[in-house]
């Protein structure tokens, strides 16, 4: 591979590397002389959307890419002193174990979030089923539509057993399952048991 131009800025304690080409991919080679540390955020997640919300609050619904636990109740804590919602996706089966109290549908619904919803989707630990949901029924007037009984775009379904499925909707999470030969989510609720369109459809109003 061929060498790049690379200017080295180490005043202080920080060491800037700065490629001569802009925007060419560069990689960087480890030797025995150079570590790089893990970066370690200095914000909290509460920190982080209220700077955003201060530079454009013209946003109303959340998909976070991080799937950790505690991104996400930070998250959900945060939108529901907003007027906006949250989609949660989780892959982790204990979601749909009665006696599980600490996977994320248990620990959400245990808060009662009236703005945050969750779904357990197999695949969802490398994919965004609750994006592909927002996605199709954000774009439909309030008050127009429900959440419920909907085919989403490049979602896999996962099909649950009866007591799965009852386990799972008895956190009020939502399922994405292949019923009567077709995809569709069920059952359209916020972690509170609230209707996902009724809380639009009163924010809208």
């Amino acid at each position: 591979a061929a060498s790049l131009d690379v200017t080295a800025d180490n005043s202080g304690a920080v060491l800037t590397l700065t490629a001569g080409t802009a925007n060419l991919a560069w990689t960087l080679t480890v030797g025995s002389r150079l570590t790089i540390s893990a970066y370690t955020a200095s914000d909290s997640m509460s920190d982080d959307l209220t700077a955003i919300d201060l530079v454009d609050s013209n946003w109303y619904a959340l998909v976070l890419t991080s799937r950790t636990d505690q991104h996400i109740l930070d998250a959900a804590a945060w939108i529901e002193a907003s007027i906006k919602i949250f989609g949660v996706a989780s892959a982790n089966a204990a979601c749909y174990d009665s006696g599980s109290t600490t996977d994320i549908a248990y620990l959400l619904f245990a808060q009662n979030y009236e703005r945050t919803f969750v779904m357990y989707q197999a695949d969802a630990a490398t994919t965004y089923p609750e994006a592909a949901w927002m996605g199709r029924e954000m774009a439909a007037l309030p008050g127009s539509n429900n959440w419920a009984f909907k085919n989403l775009s490049g979602v896999a379904a996962t099909n649950l057993t009866t007591t799965q499925r009852t386990n799972l909707y008895a956190k009020k999470a939502n399922s994405y399952e292949t019923r009567g030969g077709v995809n569709i989510t069920k059952n359209g609720t916020m972690v509170s048991g609230e209707y996902i369109d009724v809380v639009i459809g009163l924010d809208w109003l």
